[in-house]
């Protein structure tokens, strides 16, 4: 109720007939257009109302206290015809809405970037703008009158409700249609399908529509109640359901309950609980999450806090996460997971997932598995939050332009497709989770987060950045093979990487009757003028915090032998990226729903 009243004040406020004031919105940092490259935010021209440059605690700058009304001048270069651009902000409230204008704040209107909840003032996050036309030329880009998501006229209308002693009064914006002429639907009961108990193991739930509950939000410091959760149990298979319109979260593979729920900290109280609540191999987790449509749930598609555990999430199609941008906060992702020890993700397809975006692991992902997975059209495609490793992360296609994000040690990511940057959150050392004996949930110790132990081998990079994300923070890293294009840089701690920044691969995402096909251009000098090794256990190593072996949940090796289709990649010198590859120019291929699914290689 409180959102939807400070709605109607934010709508008067952005009618143009005041300029700034009410509450702060959002810090910018930078933005980045096509001809431009990357301009300071503190750079602009023009301005009006509050926002001003800041000085960070590291000593850097930004823009701060953006509010309703106030707007920013920059004279950018889009270059000869521009799609697309990006701004990096930040803001631990709701965020808000930033419009761009071309030449003053009356001039035309060519996009809207919607900035979310980053958890801090300084955690600057990219958010992307599409044109709906090219644009062109040199121009003063007005960045200007961020208001709050629920003053945008393009959205569904919203809701609350009063609930007093004898009856509950709803008030709802209906966008023009009249209730009284029109089916209402309430939606009163939180879930569909969800044990009154837990322990409620090796439960079977397949073929299934499954809709319209009013879930409440997932938190990872309490049960997780969905449309349809496991409630701290084992063995669950959730296979070929169609699950879909649930307020907060489809899919919960959560922890327990009791009546400290909220009430404390995660790190000191919740995990320790669980330990006491059972929280072992045997007793939780090992779900299997199986070729299941998931769609238009308000924060996330699949969430599991520790009840995930062992579980396998695979050929699931998740998509509109999100997207009516109900709520702020963290825990807004197509699939979020704390505590995906020995987790399984493979053969998925994310898409259009808002706020943090398509597979978020925070705390506690050690022996995590993402592999051949399709992310796009996200806010982001995949973050790794103050994890330890060792995490595996290949043969993914990672589309969305935007990024991934990489805030945690121990990560090997290999074979992988990205078009966006790499984005390192350089700020973990206060930030101390627990790490585990291999294969288990023994804890052994807490530690801060070793950010010189991640590896990179034989992937794809397609701008901006790459792994020269690496050598701002000054951080170590392990990378050999990997190809750089499109203004993409390796670190200058790459070995033997092939760079060709003029390359433009065209890649292209379309979606067809039989599926969605990707499209681009390739190289096979890339494969041939650098010889490649195929990425096995032993060439991986130990994750250093918890010196524990990259391998397959049940103990033996990888080998990175096969492809995104899990057809078999050469063994003498594998082509990069997440196709097997050969001789062709030309890669035009149907990447969802997969022709060959990637074979199962692990023994759980």
């Amino acid at each position: 109720r409180e959102a939807a009243r400070k709605s109607e004040v934010v709508k008067s406020d952005a009618t143009g007939d005041q300029e700034g004031g009410g509450e702060e919105l959002l810090n910018l940092e930078r933005i980045y257009t096509a001809g431009s490259g990357y301009v300071h935010g503190t750079n602009f021209v023009s301005k009006s109302g509050d926002a001003t440059a800041i000085e960070r605690a590291d000593g850097k700058t930004c823009i701060g206290r953006m509010q309703d009304g106030s707007h920013l001048g920059y004279e950018v270069d889009f270059g000869k015809s521009s799609k697309n651009m990006h701004i990096y902000a930040a803001s631990p409230i709701s965020g808000g809405i930033v419009e761009l204008r071309l030449d003053s704040l009356e001039g035309e209107e060519i996009g809207r970037i919607d900035v979310g909840f980053t958890a801090e003032w300084t955690h600057f996050q990219v958010f992307h703008c599409q044109f709906p036309k090219p644009v062109s030329g040199k121009h003063i880009l007005f960045k200007a009158r961020p208001v709050r998501k629920m003053d945008s006229d393009k959205i569904l209308g919203f809701w609350f409700a009063e609930v007093g002693e004898k009856a509950t009064t709803i008030w709802a914006d209906f966008k023009g249609e009249d209730p009284n002429e029109n089916d209402v639907e309430i939606n009163v009961r939180q879930s569909v399908f969800y044990p009154d108990q837990e322990g409620i193991n090796y439960i079977t739930v397949r073929g299934f529509t499954l809709e319209q509950a009013a879930a409440p939000w997932s938190t990872p410091t309490a049960e997780q109640i969905a449309l349809i959760g496991t409630h701290w149990s084992k063995g669950w298979i959730i296979e070929n359901n169609t699950i879909r319109y649930s307020v907060c979260t489809g899919v919960t593979l959560g922890k327990y309950g009791d009546e400290l729920d909220h009430t404390y900290e995660y790190r000191g109280k919740t995990i320790p609980r669980a330990l006491e609540y059972g929280w072992t191999r045997e007793n939780i987790g090992h779900h299997l999450v199986k070729d299941n449509h998931i769609y238009n749930c308000g924060q996330a598609g699949i969430e599991g806090s520790m009840g995930c555990s062992f579980s396998t999430i695979t050929g699931n199609e998740i998509h509109d996460i999100r997207k009516d941008h109900q709520y702020g906060g963290a825990e807004t992702a197509g699939m979020k997971f704390h505590g995906a020890v020995d987790i399984v993700i493979r053969d998925n397809h994310v898409y259009h997932c808002e706020h943090w975006g398509g597979i978020w692991l925070d705390w506690m992902a050690q022996g995590a598995w993402i592999s051949g997975n399709l992310l796009h059209n996200n806010s982001q495609d995949m973050m790794f939050e103050v994890n330890h490793g060792p995490h595996l992360v290949d043969n993914n296609l990672f589309l969305s332009r935007r990024q991934v994000t990489e805030a945690s040690g121990g990560g090997a990511f290999v074979h992988n497709l990205w078009f966006g940057k790499v984005n390192i959150w350089p700020d973990m050392a206060n930030r101390t989770t627990p790490y585990f004996k291999p294969h288990s949930l023994d804890v052994i110790d807490h530690s801060a987060v070793d950010q010189d132990d991640d590896r990179f081998y034989n992937n794809l990079f397609v701008g901006p950045n790459g792994t020269s994300a690496y050598d701002e923070p000054k951080f170590a890293v392990t990378a050999a093979g990997n190809v750089f294009l499109s203004d993409a840089k390796p670190s200058t701690q790459d070995v033997d990487a092939v760079v060709a920044v003029d390359f433009d691969p065209g890649i292209k995402l379309e979606k067809k009757e039989d599926g969605w096909w990707l499209e681009m251009q390739v190289e096979p000098s890339w494969r041939k003028t650098v010889t490649r090794p195929l990425i096995t256990s032993e060439l991986l190593g130990r994750a250093t915090v918890p010196d524990a072996p990259f391998e397959r949940r049940d103990g033996t090796p990888y080998r990175i032998d096969f492809d995104y289709f899990g057809n078999p990649r050469a063994v003498a010198n594998p082509a990069p990226g997440p196709f097997a590859g050969g001789d062709e120019t030309m890669v035009r291929v149907k990447v969802w729903p997969k022709e060959k699914p990637i074979q199962i290689l692990e023994g759980d």
